[in-house]
């Protein structure tokens, strides 16, 4: 393969596929071709710019809880691609006091490109922010930003349920308690009052004894 270079070429990367293709092969109705394509990067010499903007950081406005998915949209605006790589050149996003790293990831010339990433471990209850930031050749920073409110909807739920059902119980126990109580005074008093009646049967009899 011989390219050939304009003679003014515009500085910074040109996209270039080659597809290695085989004869057709099958019935005169049906025919199927196979082939192989591989992409070219060419890149003219002279002033260049790999301006990546970030256009959304995006992540659900509520959570449950668990793992939460966080997406990153980046668009080129340069004239050459630019790469996130390797161990200086990661992104990291702060997220819930910590940072999570995204994946290696390149953003071609004109580009954009979408670049997911998960956290694994969010905290039980916030409402936690997620920011992202990344100097431009100029020495100006890229930045985005997104919220996102965590509740443990399911385990509030069984423990709201649990508080109901023990105060439940309690006042269950509670009344039960007082019924047994007052049963236990009333039968008190009905004795007090049987008891009170037969000594006063008893002084109000007559004396027939002798009084010799």
């Amino acid at each position: 393969m011989r390219i050939t270079v304009p003679p003014r070429p515009e500085p910074g990367d040109h996209h270039v596929a080659i597809l290695f293709m085989v004869p057709a092969q099958g019935r005169e109705q049906i025919r199927l071709n196979r082939g192989i394509g591989a992409p070219i990067y060419i890149t003219v010499p002279g002033p260049v710019d790999d301006t990546v903007k970030i256009t959304r950081l995006a992540m659900p406005s509520f959570s449950p809880g668990g793992p939460i998915r966080i997406s990153a949209t980046f668009r080129n605006t340069g004239t050459v691609h630019r790469d996130f790589r390797g161990e200086k050149g990661r992104l990291r996003l702060r997220v819930g006091g910590g940072t999570v790293t995204l994946p290696d990831f390149t953003v071609p010339r004109g580009e954009t490109r979408n670049v997911s990433v998960q956290w694994n471990d969010p905290p039980a209850m916030c409402r936690c922010r997620a920011e992202l930031a990344f100097p431009s050749r100029d020495g100006s920073m890229q930045r985005a930003a997104a919220s996102v409110t965590i509740f443990p909807v399911v385990r509030a739920t069984v423990v709201l349920v649990g508080l109901v059902l023990l105060g439940l119980v309690g006042l269950l126990g509670r009344r039960f308690y007082r019924g047994r109580v007052t049963a236990a005074a009333e039968v008190l008093r009905r004795q007090e009052d049987a008891e009170t009646a037969t000594t006063a049967g008893k002084d109000a009899m007559p004396d027939t004894t002798d009084g010799r």
